[in-house]
């Protein structure tokens, strides 16, 4: 299963370089990182996605879920807490907003991104794209 990892992220960084703007390569590769414990590397891809490509539920949901895998639970739960409210499950959006509200330090930029997305989740109707 290794190899198969190893291949498959040599083969979309290999796509990357022809097709550097496309958002599902980026987004595959991060998923080969994440399965090979290149939380880092997918993280770090995960974020700019996320930045560009706000409203794109999938995004978030890997990033929460490679963030927890790091260790940075709090950011997993913010992660998490956009993926569940874009999806409309406002229950578990709240929940893991919370969360990520009581981890991250106070003051932190990571606790203020958190209570954003926790008022902007009261009257939100985005539309969603998985």
């Amino acid at each position: 299963m290794e190899l198969r990892q190893d291949q498959a992220q040599k083969d979309f960084q290999a796509a990357l370089k022809y097709h550097p703007n496309s958002q599902d390569l980026q987004y595959w590769l991060a998923f080969a990182f994440k399965e090979q414990k290149q939380y880092k590397k997918a993280s770090r891809l995960l974020h700019r996605l996320t930045s560009k490509y706000p409203k794109k539920a999938s995004y978030f949901y890997l990033l929460g879920i490679t963030e927890g895998k790091s260790g940075k639970l709090a950011s997993g739960h913010l992660a998490m807490g956009r993926y569940y409210g874009l999806i409309q499950d406002h229950g578990n959006a709240n929940w893991h907003l919370d969360e990520a509200i009581r981890l991250y330090p106070h003051n932190s930029s990571g606790k203020r991104n958190a209570q954003e997305a926790k008022r902007r989740l009261r009257g939100r109707g985005d539309k969603v794209s998985k």
